[in-house]
């Protein structure tokens, strides 16, 4: 008996849908008392390309095709594509399990994919979506990760355009389980504020991501949402984060740094790192070491990886002894104090600083730092990139209230494009230096900006100046501005050689207005309404 009802269960999918009808080559169950059809099982199995309609018409009814039926593409190993409609908004079970599509779009009016509708489609290489927000709205109904297709496919388009920064839109609470796992080609994720839980699997594989940014809202990241992240280097948890789930982070194979900055409960459950082999820095702003349900693994999986043994744990001063003995912190190869660096902001709210040690400059708000990651001589600009790590000896213009300031020890995302250049004692500069022509951050005239140096000039120990290409400089003495990349405007002023200062006025942008209209402009470094 058991035999034969085993046997019946394996025969379940393969059934055609009962009262299915044919209508132009495919079949649906029709609902004469809602006017709505399924697609239903081809008893012959679908081949080619199929194309779904909005509508059908049976016996003079028309009826919205607005569900694709359980096992309804079940298999069809022949099938070649779908297009589904905007009318779609169930997706059934198993509805296209086995498949060998290698592509499927998947339009936003779809609401509720039920368990394994895409079970073993391992020829799916790419999804399309219409809109981010449904996308995450979506009821991915069950608990496996064939629930959703991006399980197989390892690439997520929007618009038609491969999904590589992803920017978790507002209004989003949490991140449904399997959401984007397996996406290879997202290389960077940014979380706006309202997230709050990150589902299990939820990233797991993305072996193309480098860089995640969390937000001040997320409490909770369940199990194993970033397992297998291969070229993720650097994770910081926001204070807010109160729940790191079991393998979480799990083989992680480029992770180097951790950052855990809430102060008074973190939970972190077992394998949450396990085999992380390049962990160098962990920095846990906690008084009183978390809580851990074994963090690691095993003690020989540990030493084999070389894991703790040879990293740093970052810990706040006075809290050494905390972490000495209980497991897994007790392991680790070297125990420090957070170091601080000072650093001082003037009247004019802006300078330049190089400091000998990594800084972190997260959730300071008072005080941010910036690079110089470009510069236009057609446009006469100079773009300021605001960064939140400063690895040590770099350059940057840091820019607040007047005051010091004492910046943690940081570690982070190393920083790519930079023009400034840092010192760290005091340093002699002549206006040019071979190929290139040296400014520095002075107020003349009333206007804050980077001037060409005198030759013979001193540039201070712990300071940054800009070198840039004598050849790109126009000939004649002209002035640049700066334009920071976070929208400030604030102190805004001109950069321009040492022989003249900036006159005239610009607008938001920093683009100098020969004839201004009414409007806010930037007039010697002073925003200015003109009426």
């Amino acid at each position: 008996m058991k035999q034969l009802l085993l046997f019946l269960m394996m025969l379940l999918p393969l059934t055609a849908s009962a009262d299915a009808v044919e209508i132009d080559g495919l079949y649906y169950n029709l609902v004469s008392k809602t006017k709505t059809a399924k697609v239903a099982r081809n008893p012959n199995n679908y081949q080619g390309d199929i194309s779904i309609p909005n509508n059908v018409t049976y016996e003079g009814t028309t009826y919205q095709v607005n569900t694709i039926g359980e096992n309804a593409f079940y298999y069809c190993v022949q099938l070649t594509s779908v297009q589904i409609p905007s009318s779609i908004n169930t997706i059934e079970a198993y509805a296209f399990d086995g498949c060998h599509l290698t592509s499927i779009a998947i339009p936003s009016s779809v609401n509720l994919i039920k368990s394994d509708a895409f079970a073993n489609c391992s020829h799916l290489e790419s999804v399309y979506i219409e809109n981010l927000s449904s996308w995450l709205n979506i009821d991915f109904e069950g608990n496996f990760g064939r629930t959703n297709p991006l399980y197989y496919a390892k690439h997520l388009f929007l618009n038609g355009n491969e999904i590589k920064n992803l920017v978790i839109p507002n209004g989003v609470s949490a991140i449904k389980q399997y959401a984007f796992c397996n996406c290879e080609g997202i290389e960077t994720i940014s979380f706006s504020e309202g997230v709050e839980t990150i589902g299990q699997l939820a990233f797991s594989g993305c072996a193309g991501l480098k860089s995640i940014t969390f937000s001040n809202t997320i409490t909770q990241i369940e199990n194993e949402a970033f397992a297998h992240c291969a070229k993720l280097k650097h994770v910081d948890f926001p204070s807010s984060v109160t729940s790191i789930g079991v393998r979480c982070f799990q083989q992680c194979e480029k992770l180097e740094t951790i950052v855990i900055r809430n102060d008074y409960s973190t939970k972190i459950d077992y394998n949450a790192f396990s085999n992380c082999a390049e962990l160098t820095d962990v920095i846990c702003y906690n008084t009183i070491t978390p809580g851990t349900d074994g963090i690691f693994p095993p003690a020989t999986v540990v030493f084999e990886s070389s894991m703790v043994e040879s990293a740093t744990l970052h810990v706040p001063a006075g809290s050494i002894d905390c972490y000495t003995s209980p497991a897994p912190w007790k392991d680790f190869g070297n125990i420090v104090e957070i170091t601080y660096d000072d650093v001082e902001i003037g009247d004019l709210g802006i300078g330049t600083f190089c400091g000998t040690n990594p800084m972190d400059f997260y959730g300071i708000d008072d005080i941010k730092a910036y690079t110089v990651s470009s510069y236009e001589s057609a446009s006469g600009q100079v773009t300021l990139s605001r960064v939140h790590y400063v690895p040590a000896n770099t350059g940057i213009v840091v820019r607040g209230n007047k005051g010091t300031y004492s910046l943690p020890f940081g570690v982070g995302e190393s920083i790519t494009s930079n023009l400034l250049k840092g010192v760290t004692t005091n340093t002699v500069l002549d206006k040019v230096n071979g190929d290139y022509t040296n400014y520095v951050l002075a107020n003349k005239g009333s206007n804050l900006g980077f001037y060409a140096v005198t030759d013979g000039s001193t540039l201070g120990a712990g300071k940054a100046y800009l070198p840039l290409p004598t050849a790109d400089l126009p000939s004649a003495a002209r002035e640049f501005v700066l334009v920071f990349d976070d929208g400030e405007t604030t102190k805004i002023k001109s950069i321009a050689s040492q022989e003249e200062a900036p006159k005239g006025c610009y607008d938001l942008q920093g683009r100098r207005v020969a004839n201004p209209t009414a409007g806010l402009y930037i007039v010697n470094g002073k925003k200015v309404i003109i009426k």
